[in-house]
């Protein structure tokens, strides 16, 4: 975006009332837990790798916040689970 498009829009007030809204770490870990292709997995080692998180409190909102509402074999999802926390506290 230019300068010149960002100052102008600003002056009129056309970006107010735009809010940005990221998830948390660990909700967009989460999100790309029952997809779970490389491109996914690379996405979440850096972000647990980058922000420093904890395999114990991914595991904690998986169980309490994703598990009972995930289709498909949960076994399976519960084992990427724990194949990514392995992968991410391996070389951290």
């Amino acid at each position: 975006m230019s300068v010149a498009f960002d100052e102008s829009n600003r002056r009129r007030g056309t970006l107010e009332r735009l809010r940005l809204r990221v998830p948390d770490p660990y909700d967009f870990i989460l999100s790309k837990l029952q997809r779970a292709g490389l491109k996914d997995s690379d996405d979440a080692l850096y972000l647990f790798r980058s922000r420093k998180l904890q395999g114990e409190i991914l595991r904690e909102r998986y169980k309490r916040e994703l598990r009972d509402y995930l289709i498909g074999p949960l076994e399976q999802h519960d084992q990427t689970l724990e194949r990514w926390i392995e992968i991410f506290e391996s070389a951290g």
